[in-house]
């Protein structure tokens, strides 16, 4: 039995051939009726695509790559920044922050963060924090990260720039100057400039603060280049994920500031001046454990996991600046 062949042609070349057989076929004189019931068959077997089809196709195809590819870490956090960024970036055509806290149309449940029922007798009965001037990283990892204990370190940053020198160096980094923030908080911009426009608008200012979480994955890179991974952290780690800028200056306020961590350890590092900082125990351990203050100072390291919330409070006094470094375990 002969085998049966589809072919797939596009619309226009297949709108050609048939107009090339029929005036073959009428040059040798077939009767008009033969034509019709050859053309009957010809057409019953064989499939062509318009330019929708085409369109549809792709999409199809390129959303089930993106899903798959998603699996993978590393492009998960590829794809969420650029989506972010996306978003970002389309905020001066369309203003879609009122859509953020919309009921869902799916009930995603709890995340996470919401759902994670951590050790409480490792913190419950901590009453202060350990400061060290130099920490081995397995010292470290062993009694301090495993078990959830937040500890400072007093000479990690020895090597980061200071001062006005922190600031003119990652300013000049133009894939961070001209990158976008995600989850900007300050008094001087409501949000939607890039890290360069902030930067400019705080010259205006002598009472100010700011912080923001570096998402661009190119500005992340720039900025390790100054605030980088502190030696006393454990190499088992992978480089930093997320970093965040936290500056101001003469700013009096009792309020403590959210800062919304997602990875499993931080390093807050304080470049100059000092911040008033708040560890609160999360999830089941919030009423277990007590909540660390926690005055850092410059150059001083903080090192903490994801038993953590963090709340800081800009100081009164001075200009401050400290970087925060979300590190993945």
């Amino acid at each position: 039995m002969p085998k049966k062949v589809i072919r797939i042609c596009s619309e226009e070349n297949f709108k050609k051939e048939l107009e090339k057989i029929y005036d073959d076929m009428q040059k040798q004189n077939i009767p008009e009726e033969d034509i019709k019931k050859y053309f009957f068959i010809v057409t019953k077997n064989m499939k062509f695509f318009n330019t929708f089809d085409y369109v549809i196709i792709s999409l199809s195809a390129t959303m089930i790559l993106l899903c798959l590819l998603s699996y993978f870490e590393s492009v998960s956090w590829y794809i969420s920044a650029l989506a972010r960024i996306f978003l970002i970036k389309l905020l001066p055509v369309y203003d879609w922050k009122h859509l953020k806290n919309k009921p869902c149309l799916l009930d995603r449940g709890e995340t996470s963060k919401g759902t994670s029922n951590f050790n409480c007798g490792l913190c419950e009965n901590l009453q202060r924090i350990d400061v060290y001037d130099y920490l081995d990283e397995d010292y470290l990892e062993d009694k301090y990260i495993n078990l959830d204990i937040p500890v400072i370190i007093t000479k990690s940053l020895d090597h980061w720039p200071t001062d006005s020198s922190f600031l003119d160096a990652v300013t000049n980094e133009h894939s961070f100057f001209f990158s976008y923030p995600c989850k900007y908080s300050g008094n001087i911009h409501k949000g939607h400039g890039n890290v360069g426009e902030i930067f400019n608008r705080i010259q205006h200012f002598s009472q100010f603060f700011v912080h923001f979480q570096n998402c661009d994955p190119e500005a992340v890179r720039a900025f390790r280049k100054y605030a980088f991974r502190p030696p006393v952290v454990p190499r088992s780690y992978t480089p930093t994920v997320y970093n965040w800028l936290l500056w101001n200056k003469d700013y009096n306020t009792s309020n403590h500031k959210p800062i919304d961590l997602i990875e499993k350890l931080t390093a807050v590092g304080q470049v100059f001046g000092s911040t008033h900082v708040r560890l609160v125990p999360r999830s089941n351990c919030e009423a277990a454990c007590p909540t660390l203050n926690i005055k850092l100072f410059a150059h001083e390291l903080l090192i903490f996991t994801s038993l953590w919330d963090l709340e800081y409070r800009p100081m009164e006094l001075a200009e401050n600046m400290a970087v925060i470094m979300e590190i993945r375990g």
